[in-house]
């Protein structure tokens, strides 16, 4: 797993920074693969198309 996937998983932890491509925050990561199931959508989503909330307007964490 990539560093990337490690600093996601530790960022679903965070409640509402990490959201789903449609804005939802009801997020649970796989365990074996670098992806998160949304439950409102009924679907999983690799984490590059996740949304991490606090990231400013030049893509940088805060």
């Amino acid at each position: 797993m990539s560093n990337n996937g490690y600093r996601i998983r530790e960022k679903l932890d965070s409640e509402y920074r990490i959201v789903c491509p449609s804005g939802h925050t009801s997020l649970s990561a796989a365990e074996t693969t670098e992806t998160a199931y949304c439950r409102a959508c009924g679907r999983s989503y690799p984490f590059e198309e996740l949304v991490d909330q606090r990231w400013d307007d030049a893509g940088r964490d805060p």
